[in-house]
């Protein structure tokens, strides 16, 4: 099945809390750092996406509200 990017957000620590929250729903999602990385660092420069599977979009975003 298909992920589906359904946010971005201005750091990874706050789509990581998102992912926390939807995993305590049963839903699975994955963080993908948009960052620019210097020397090993990760930077929060342009955010971080946050995907679920396409059957699960719906409710997490519903969730996410």
């Amino acid at each position: 099945m298909q992920e589906i990017k359904i946010k971005n957000f201005g750091t990874e620590m706050e789509a990581i809390l998102a992912k926390n929250m939807l995993q305590v729903h049963d839903i699975k999602s994955r963080v993908q750092n948009r960052g620019m990385h210097s020397s090993g660092i990760p930077i929060d420069r342009f955010g971080a996406d946050l995907f679920v599977l396409e059957k699960d979009v719906e409710r997490a975003l519903e969730l996410l509200k």
